[in-house]
C-alpha cells in the first residue's frame, strides 16, 4: 500500500498531465444525472456541448443524458478545492453511463486541498452515484477501466482506500 502524503504528491505532482477520476464504468442514468447536480452545487457551470458539438444547458440534461446513444462534455469553475472541472459522459443503450472527471494539477487551490478533502468529496459522489468503485490516476488514453496496476497511472482507487457509497 502507498502512503496516502505520496498520494497527495502525485494529485498535485505539476508534471503537465491532468488527473482523471473514473467511478464505475456503467452508472444508472439517474446516477449520471445525480453526478451532474452534486457538481453544480460546488461549481458554476462554464459549459457544456453533447456528442455533436451543440450547445447544451442544464435544463435539457435530463433530457439528454443516457438517451440513446450520446455524451456530454461539461466546464465547471469557482471550486473550493479545485478551480475548475470537466465532466465527461458518455452512454449508450443497455450500457449505462461512463463518467469521467478531469481536473489539471494548476488548478488545484492549494491552501485549501488537502487528501482528506479530496475523498471526502469522492465519498461524496460514490455515494450519490451508489458506485462501488473509483480511479484516481494519471491522465492515460490507453488505460482500461478496472487496470489499478503500477504501470496504469493510478494513484489510488477503491482498492487502496476504500471510500463509502455503492
Amino acid at each position: 500500500m502507498t502512503d496516502q502524503s505520496s498520494w497527495e504528491n502525485d494529485l498535485k505532482d505539476t508534471d503537465g498531465s491532468c488527473r482523471d477520476v473514473n467511478l464505475s464504468e456503467h452508472l444508472s442514468r439517474e446516477a449520471a444525472l445525480a453526478l451532474l447536480d452534486a457538481i453544480s452545487t460546488e461549481w458554476m457551470l462554464h459549459s457544456a456541448a453533447n456528442g455533436d458539438g451543440s450547445t447544451a444547458s442544464p435544463s435539457n440534461f435530463s433530457a439528454l443524458v443516457g438517451i440513446g446513444e450520446g455524451s456530454l462534455s461539461t466546464l465547471w469553475s469557482g471550486g473550493s478545492l479545485i478551480k475548475q472541472l470537466q465532466c465527461y459522459l458518455y452512454w449508450n443503450p443497455g450500457d449505462g453511463v461512463f463518467s469521467e472527471l478531469t481536473f489539471f494539477t494548476d488548478d488545484i487551490i492549494e491552501d485549501r486541498f488537502s487528501l482528506q478533502r479530496f475523498t471526502t468529496f469522492l465519498s461524496n459522489l460514490l455515494a450519490i452515484t451508489h458506485s462501488t468503485e473509483y480511479y484516481v490516476r494519471y491522465e492515460n488514453a490507453s488505460w482500461r477501466h478496472g487496470d489499478a496496476s503500477s504501470q496504469s497511472g493510478v494513484i489510488f482507487s477503491h482498492h487502496d482506500l476504500p471510500l463509502g457509497g455503492g
